[in-house]
């Protein structure tokens, strides 16, 4: 399981502000987003220490699991790789 960014601030992308996180396991044919949270991290800190964000994080009890295909679920990097080349 790894535990990855999935919002942060638009504007500069520099882990500053606030950051929506997600444990994510991956099993043969199927992707779970099994729990979401807030990243409680100082960025500065991370970087000095050379640690991501698995460290410190509040979790959100009040959110669901998600459960994706593989196929649907690479079908973002379909997406993010055609904004990509405009």
């Amino acid at each position: 399981m790894k535990i990855l960014p999935i919002l942060m601030c638009p504007d500069d992308c520099d882990l500053s502000c606030t950051i929506v996180v997600v444990e994510v396991e991956s099993v043969d044919d199927v992707v779970k987003w099994r729990r979401f949270g807030i990243d409680k991290n100082n960025p500065k800190e991370l970087i000095e220490q050379n640690r991501f964000l698995e460290t410190k994080v509040k979790w959100l009890d009040l959110v669901s699991s998600m459960t994706f295909s593989r196929k649907d679920y690479k079908t973002l990097d379909k997406i993010y790789k055609h904004k990509e080349q405009k």
